[in-house]
């Protein structure tokens, strides 16, 4: 078939008026599929980075879980309730070490928990010492009482009821433990565990747990030995360096466990240089490494 001049003209015009009432319709398919496309490959970016997440912390637990399985050799005969919030196991067993080494007669904690539990069992082996441990949160310290009945380590450790105040140290205001002071023994501390209270929000910088020796140095015996937890946290890192300068003569131990741990040893002599900050000398991955496999192993 033949389409004169006036007819091909009117399919032109009719294709065009057709283009032109589904262009809308394009427009928005093309707009959904490129929304699409983005939205798939966000999701894969994330499910990929959910992967990794999984997967390092499986390493993480696994790894944990050697320690944890090393811990039972102390005799301990309850779960513990190992959690985010608690003490690493690795980090436990350094301090089970310690408390069994150093064989304390007064150790004081900031921060109950798992913690609490090990050592007391500890002092509770060594037939000796006692722990005082000061915890903020009320049922966070009932759940600490009720582990200790559990292990029968009730006359090893005591729970203080110590909510938060502000109190001055240094100039500045700081969140710290209350109405305690009364229920320690009058004699000097051999074990300070410094793991609280929880950061606050005065940032990564400052630590909320600084006024520790601030507020205890004076109450330390010579040949104390102070440990404190998460110490790759940059607040705490640098909170070493400023007791080590104003508050205590120590040598000082990096132990490299998930958190990070460190150990101050008490020196009675000034000593020849000052603990500089790591993190403004060295990484903690570069400071002494101690393989705890081997360095607590022995003492259990």
């Amino acid at each position: 078939m033949v389409l004169l001049p006036g007819a091909a003209g009117a399919v032109l015009f009719l294709t065009g008026v057709v283009s032109l009432s589904l262009l809308p319709l394009w427009l928005g398919l093309s707009v959904l599929g490129g929304v699409a496309a983005a939205l798939l490959a966000f999701f894969m970016v994330r499910w990929k980075d959910h992967q990794a997440r999984m997967l390092g912390r499986t390493l993480q637990e696994a790894r944990q879980g050697k320690w944890v399985a090393e811990l039972q050799r102390i005799g301990l005969d309850i779960p513990l309730p190992w959690s985010d919030f608690s003490i690493a196991p690795d980090a436990a067993c350094i301090l089970v070490r310690e408390v069994l080494v150093q064989q304390p007669e007064f150790v004081l904690e900031c921060g109950s928990g798992v913690s609490t539990v090990l050592i007391a069992h500890c002092l509770k082996r060594l037939g000796r010492g006692r722990l005082y441990s000061l915890e903020h949160e009320p049922k966070w310290a009932q759940q600490t009482r009720r582990l200790l009945r559990a292990a029968g380590l009730e006359r090893n450790a005591v729970v203080i009821d110590a909510p938060l105040v502000a109190r001055q140290v240094e100039g500045r205001s700081w969140d710290w433990y209350s109405k305690f002071e009364r229920q320690l023994p009058d004699r000097p501390i051999d074990l300070l565990f410094v793991d609280g209270p929880p950061p606050q929000k005065e940032g990564r910088r400052r630590s909320s747990r600084y006024p520790a020796l601030p507020l205890m140095a004076d109450r330390l015996s010579s040949k104390a030995l102070v440990l404190l937890d998460d110490v790759r946290r940059e607040g705490e890192s640098r909170m070493i360096a400023a007791w080590t300068r104003k508050y205590i003569n120590a040598d000082v131990t990096w132990f490299r466990t998930e958190r990070g741990l460190a150990a101050l040893h008490r020196t009675p002599e000034e000593p020849d240089e000052v603990l500089s900050n790591p993190l403004e000398q060295a990484s903690l991955s570069r400071a002494p490494r101690h393989d705890s496999a081997r360095r607590w192993s022995t003492p259990l």
